[in-house]
């Protein structure tokens, strides 16, 4: 026998063992860190308009916007006029309550996270939900979330209406909409 079959099984050895080590530790990543802080509950609303009507994928229940400080610093480009970027790391929340069942803990909590690097991210975002019963966070990977917010950058019927269709940023409120915010943001 020649020494060719060795070397080819020596090869395939070194190429696949290793590739194979590689694949099998990828699926013992560490679990994500938690991307909402637990204080958002403390941030300042968004809106001051009462969300109280039906909206496609959140229901007629009765939701609250928060965002935290740094989704207060959006980039409003001059052209074309009104288009609003969030800059990386702002957060929007929106706390979701069953019709009738305001106050105390929310029944649901979505959450857009500003993160253009991260894989799971739709659009520049990281959309989520988390559990307020288990704390547990879910990361949307479909683009359920981005399919109807993509209408946040174009004429809608909520809030001001966008009717110049500004880039939005997939938001429908974002913060310095005038007349919607309810402590007069600049």
């Amino acid at each position: 026998m020649s020494g060719r079959p060795r070397s080819i099984r020596a090869l395939s050895v070194a190429v696949v063992f290793p590739a194979l080590c590689f694949a099998l530790s990828c699926g013992n990543a560490a679990p994500r860190a938690p991307l909402l802080p637990p204080d958002y509950a403390s941030w300042r609303r968004t809106t001051a308009v009462s969300l109280d009507y039906p909206i496609p994928g959140h229901m007629d229940d009765f939701r609250i916007i928060r965002a935290n400080e740094l989704a207060f610093r959006t980039v409003r480009r001059p052209v074309p006029a009104g288009d609003v970027d969030f800059p990386a790391g702002a957060i929007v929340v929106k706390e979701a309550w069953p019709r009738g069942a305001v106050g105390g803990t929310p029944g649901k909590v979505f959450f857009m996270v500003k993160s253009p690097a991260d894989p799971s991210a739709r659009g520049g975002w990281v959309w989520g939900m988390l559990d307020p019963a288990s704390g547990a966070e879910q990361i949307f990977e479909s683009a359920f979330c981005i399919g109807c917010h993509a209408n946040a950058n174009e004429k809608y019927p909520y809030a001001d209406g966008n009717p110049g269709e500004a880039f939005r940023d997939y938001v429908f409120f974002p913060p310095g909409l005038p007349g919607a915010d309810p402590e007069g943001y600049p």
